[in-house]
């Protein structure tokens, strides 16, 4: 859409702003988005009305790549969804467990820092080297190792954010 209006997605949503206000209502065929641009508004939006924006729209990528938005990033607010994030914070994100993972996190910051710091005056991809980090740390967590097939794992990780980073026609156009 933002390619529609002439610009980058901020600029055009600054523009916007300047000219409708910090909050805005978008609707995309069937898509309602609610557009915030101001910190005031953010916190209005994000604390005291969080409920009411809670839910992300349905979109088709969502469904396909995440079995139909059952997972905690993309299902919908609701019974559901507050019982995953209680599983999560209880079994993957209890203080222990967190803490459980520090040598492993202690060593992945090493091996990024030493990478960094062997590569000096090198041009390095550093972005590569992030998504390495977060691989092997979402890895070593669980399995206690890096996987062999790193390397596709990332350019799977890559692909799927593709897909629901921005709208499907058929999101729009149903």
């Amino acid at each position: 859409m933002f390619h529609l209006l002439g610009g980058l997605q901020h600029h055009v949503l600054r523009d916007l702003a300047k000219k409708y206000g910090p909050i805005m209502h978008l609707q995309l065929g069937e898509v309602s988005l609610v557009v915030v641009t101001s910190p005031d508004m953010a916190k209005q939006v994000l604390k005291t009305h969080d409920l009411t924006f809670a839910s992300r729209s349905k979109l088709i990528a969502t469904e396909i790549l995440f079995s139909n938005g059952s997972d905690i990033v993309f299902s919908p607010y609701g019974d559901y969804w507050r019982q995953i994030r209680k599983i999560c914070l209880l079994e993957l994100l209890s203080t222990k467990n967190v803490k459980s993972f520090n040598s492993i996190r202690q060593d992945e910051v090493l091996h990024m820092i030493e990478f960094f710091r062997s590569s000096s005056g090198e041009t390095v991809n550093a972005t590569k080297k992030f998504y390495q980090f977060a691989s092997s740390m979402t890895c070593r967590s669980p399995f206690g190792k890096v996987l062999k097939e790193q390397d596709e794992l990332i350019l799977l990780v890559k692909k799927a954010s593709k897909f629901v980073e921005g709208f499907d026609v058929a999101d729009i156009f149903p």
